[in-house]
């Protein structure tokens, strides 16, 4: 039984879980019928830890979208990790003879123009969308069209995906008898379904950390103008639990889920776990604390990676699972980056959990775009 054309398939890879959603349109946003996940051992600064086991991951995932659904799913719209990720940002210009209306072909234009990387060894463009354009020399304005003008100079933003993702992620849905319909930046997705039009027109900074793998956005416009990923989350904050306090590591995960770090513990203080094993408060509480610290200066040295000059005051938001569950954290973290951290919320209320934002991201643009022949990458 083949998929009904209405619906939509999404795999969002996470750092330590895959996850497959089945959605369909609806009038403000969408719904998701079925979904799957499968937990596998993820990926470390952009290289699969089990690549063997890649293949069983994707298609538990997929199977049990399926068995929900009761149909077989064909195609897939594939959302790629920071760590597979490039972020390529670039400036091109028009000139016209005599002033005119700026048109949509005038703008493929400058995207034509401002893409000079496209035979980038390795990596292949999936994304590219328009930050801000400049009329004249002196009007910075997010949309041009129909605007009178003699030049224009647009900021483009390209993503690439890597053939370390791409080329085994593809050998597996084909093995699978499954259709790529598009790859798309995970990052780019959950930026757009989490930060409104009007924030992302003026900037704004998005943190994602997740399990074992974190990432770093400045947002403007439709798209990404720098983004960096680096490989620290939750699961390392778990294994320096499990190593200090000499737990077995599911017990430091146990333990990480009791964490409150809002609260004013003592020597004496502890954390009760199952079968009544009790773990010092303030000790773990304060190895949570160095985790979050050594996270922050990761975060400090994207910013100061970035080619672009960020204000001061370009507000921060975060999402993933690997620091929003964590009681305190944010607030931790925040006190760390000498910053204002603030946990977005999605405008489609059944959307409410942190460590599928991305995914999130990825239907939201699926079942908007789910037309054939339209590439992600053409948002001009």
């Amino acid at each position: 039984m083949i998929l009904r054309n209405e619906h939509v398939a999404i795999l969002d890879f996470g750092s330590s879980k895959i996850t497959c959603f089945v959605g369909v349109k609806t009038d403000d946003g969408f719904v998701i019928k079925a979904t799957g996940t499968s937990k596998y051992d993820g990926y470390l600064n952009g290289e699969w830890l089990e690549p063997s086991k890649l293949k069983d991951a994707v298609s538990v995932a997929i199977q049990q979208a399926n068995h929900t659904l009761g149909s077989k799913i064909n195609s897939v719209f594939v959302g790629v990790p920071g760590e597979f990720t490039t972020v390529i940002s670039g400036e091109a210009s028009i000139n016209f003879h005599f002033k005119k209306k700026v048109t949509r072909d005038d703008l493929a234009d400058i995207f034509n123009k401002a893409n000079i990387y496209a035979d980038t060894k390795g990596l292949t463009a999936i994304n590219r969308s328009s930050i801000y354009y400049v009329i004249n020399n002196e009007q910075k304005v997010i949309d041009p069209v129909g605007l009178v003008a003699k030049k224009v100079m647009g900021l483009v933003s390209f993503i690439f995906v890597t053939d370390t993702f791409k080329k085994p992620v593809g050998k597996i849905l084909s093995q699978l008898g499954i259709t790529v319909t598009e790859y798309v930046s995970g990052c780019l997705a959950e930026a757009l379904f989490l930060l409104p039009k009007q924030t992302r027109d003026k900037f704004a900074l998005l943190i994602d950390v997740g399990y074992i793998s974190s990432s770093v956005m400045l947002v403007g416009g439709d798209g990404l103008v720098f983004m960096k990923s680096f490989s620290l989350g939750s699961g390392h904050v778990c294994a320096d639990l499990s190593q200090v306090l000499d737990v077995a590591f599911p017990v430091a995960e146990q333990l990480l889920s009791r964490v409150n770090l809002n609260l004013e513990v003592g020597p004496k203080d502890i954390y009760t776990l199952k079968d009544g094993v009790e773990v010092n408060a303030l000790q773990t509480n304060q190895i949570v604390m160095a985790r979050i610290e050594d996270i922050a200066q990761f975060i400090v040295k994207c910013f100061a990676e970035c080619d672009f000059a960020i204000p001061s005051n370009t507000p921060v938001y975060i999402t993933g699972g690997g620091m929003t569950y964590i009681r305190g954290g944010v607030d931790y973290l925040a006190k760390s980056l000498h910053k204002q951290i603030t946990i977005p919320k999605p405008t489609n209320a059944s959307c409410d959990k942190h460590e599928h934002m991305s995914a999130y991201g990825l239907m939201d643009l699926a079942v908007a775009h789910a037309v054939p022949k339209k590439k992600f990458f053409r948002f001009f």
